[in-house]
Parts: structure tokens; sequence; C-alpha cells
């Protein structure tokens, strides 16, 4: 197994400028490459997403080439949320016809309370420059349900109910339980 590499101190104030720089921009680069990689869903999310009541609304922050926007109930909704335009234009065309796609970043506070049913965050929190940018981006989600998978590195804490992760450990958050 390869060592583990620990990520970057990056100063709060540059957290925005070193994501900018070192993560969408990457990704922009070398999108394309990227999403002809990244084409099979993970079983387990391919699960939770055909587990979903229908007619739900939903939200994929982080949703990359958006292959997890056509799983679940014919009439269910699933938005992708990315910062990279060109893994949104993959995105827009995922599965059978268009989907609906934001470009955006997990922090920005662009949705009115209770807009989703539930949401998915699939390998997207690391990419946060700061442990305390990761903590942000699952605890002002007020969402029923919020699975979220990590890198064990990067492990968040999440006081209850909202749960704790571990290595690729998902977050299962059914708030009022």
């Amino acid at each position: 197994m390869p060592p583990v590499v620990p990520a970057p101190t990056v100063a709060a104030d540059d957290a925005r400028a070193f994501e900018a720089e070192n993560v969408h921009g990457v990704y922009d680069a070398i999108a394309s490459h990227f999403s002809s990689t990244r084409y099979k869903p993970w079983p387990i999310i391919a699960d939770f997403m055909g587990s979903l009541a229908a007619g739900s609304v939903g939200l994929d922050s982080g949703c990359g080439n958006g292959k997890y926007l056509a799983l679940g109930a014919p009439d269910a909704l699933t938005i992708g949320l990315d910062r990279s335009v060109n893994l949104l234009h993959i995105a827009r065309n995922a599965g059978e016809h268009p989907r609906d796609v934001v470009l955006a970043d997990a922090l920005d506070d662009c949705w009115r309370p209770g807009a989703f049913d539930h949401a998915i965050s699939i390998a997207c929190l690391h990419h946060l420059a700061t442990p305390e940018r990761r903590r942000l981006a699952v605890e002002e989600r007020p969402l029923p349900l919020f699975r979220v998978y990590i890198h064990p590195e990067h492990s968040v804490t999440v006081p209850p109910p909202r749960c704790v992760a571990d290595a690729w450990t998902s977050f299962n958050l059914r708030l009022g339980n």
C-alpha cells in the first residue's frame, strides 16, 4: 500500500485561493480524462439512490461527471453541484436526458432551507482545503438524509445527531432519530 501523503496546511484566509488553483483548475484541465476513468457508480451509492422515495428531490454536492444523477426512481430529481465547469458540461448529459447542474462551491449557501429530501457528497470533502471548511460542508446542510464518503486522512467529526465519519465510512444522517 502506498504511503498516505498528508494534505498541505493552508491558512483559512487562503483556502479559497488554494482550492481554486489546486483543485478547481486541475479538474477543469483534466475533466475529460477524469470522467473516462470514473464511469461506474459505486454499488453502495447506487443502492442508496435506488432506495429513495419516488418524487424525491436531492443534491449531489461535488457531482463531478454526474454518474449518480441518473440513478434512483424515474421521477426523482437529483441536481448536480460542482466547481468544475468542464465536469458540469459532462454531467449535464449524464443518462438518457439532460440533467440539472449548478456551478457552485460546496460551501455556497445557494439553496433555500428544506429544498432537498436527500443529498450525497462522494469523495468530495477532501478537496476542501481546511478541516473547518470540511466540517462546515456537512454541518450546515439541514437535510433529512445526507450520505458522505471521505478519505481516511480527511475524516470529519460531526456532533450528534449528525454522526461521525472515518475511512470511507458513510454518514447516514436521519435527523430526529
